[in-house]
């Protein structure tokens, strides 16, 4: 799935800022393998206008927990390319305390912008050929302006269709609240700013959506909320199956745990002697209900020979028992 993201995905240490993990896709996005990358200072692949702003950027992402940034990344040709960045704080794993880095690629975005401003048939190749759905919305109404020929791959509409609609009424209603406030924000900040939704699908069925919003004024001075939007369905079923999974886990661990703990208060209350040996035959584990049989403490066995605590007349028969068991066991 990495190999394939659309999405580049680092780890970096925050102590150090070296590279810690870098996904697949660098390859293909930015021409860059993992070798080139790890061991390397991440903030020496950013355009040095950008560093200092990308630096603010993490340091109120660690306060908030979370935050996001627009800046250029040097690729292997010695371009720069414009990236759209969130960053987290991994909390579990072998990771635990290092910054996670999903980034997108967003030249495209950056081009459409540029000629928007110049030439309304430079703009109208670039869209065209878009994999990103490119919507115009106007700013204050959300109505649609303008829509991409991707429209018909990504919600079964016709461009026409989609013209004049209010944006919000093709948004799952439980995420309309969020979608509002998001291009609220895309409206009042400069920055660029991204914010993942449901999209109505015109056969009646959504599609999870990651839309990054500009706002940018036309030649003729009007300003108009561009949206590029990219279908992330697949990438949401395989979060919400690995949510699944690690609550399917936790469970187990927990039921385990229970079992263990059932098993444990069972093999130390019983009034027979229970105990375990490895493969030299020397004690590893013995329960507490052996003291009164034998009066010793368990610490006092524990590394023992099983066959120091047999009478002599046993031991040859046990012998073979164990080594019997033993063989058995692999």
């Amino acid at each position: 799935m990495m190999e394939n993201s659309f999405d580049i995905v680092v780890i970096v240490d925050l102590k150090t800022n070296l590279y810690k993990y870098a996904s697949p896709s660098h390859s293909r996005i930015l021409g860059l393998s993992a070798q080139d990358l790890l061991g390397t200072c991440w903030l020496d692949h950013i355009h040095p206008d950008d560093i200092d702003y990308v630096a603010d950027q993490v340091r109120l992402g660690l306060t908030a927990g979370n935050n996001s940034a627009v800046y250029r990344h040097l690729n292997k040709q010695g371009d720069y390319v414009w990236l759209h960045t969130i960053g987290s704080i991994i909390t579990e794993t072998e990771y635990h305390g290092d910054l996670l880095l999903v980034s997108r690629n967003i030249q495209q975005l950056k081009y459409i912008e540029e000629q928007l401003q110049e030439s309304e048939e430079k703009y109208r190749l670039i869209t065209d050929n878009s994999q990103d759905l490119i919507l115009l919305l106007d700013p204050i109404s959300l109505t649609c302006t303008f829509a991409s020929p991707s429209i018909s791959r990504f919600l079964g509409y016709q461009e026409n269709e989609i013209l004049g609609t209010s944006f919000l009424q093709h948004v799952h209603p439980l995420d309309l609240e969020n979608v509002i406030i998001a291009t609220r924000r895309f409206t009042f900040k400069s920055q660029d700013n991204v914010m993942q939704y449901r999209l109505l699908r015109k056969d009646g069925s959504y599609l999870w959506a990651e839309s990054v919003g500009k706002m940018f004024r036309s030649k003729e001075g009007k300003w108009n909320l561009l949206l590029s939007t990219r279908d992330i369905s697949k990438r949401k079923q395989a979060e919400q199956a690995l949510l699944a999974n690690e609550l399917l886990l936790r469970e187990n661990e927990k039921e385990l745990k229970y079992q263990l703990d059932h098993v444990n208060y069972l093999i130390n209350n019983m009034h027979e002697i229970f105990a375990t040996y490895d493969h030299n035959q020397r004690i590893t584990f013995v329960n507490r209900g052996h003291e009164n049989p034998l009066g010793y403490e368990p610490e006092e066995l524990m590394g023992r020979p099983v066959l120091s605590l047999v009478a002599d007349s046993e031991k040859e028969k046990i012998s073979t028992m164990i080594n019997a068991r033993l063989h058995t066991a692999g």
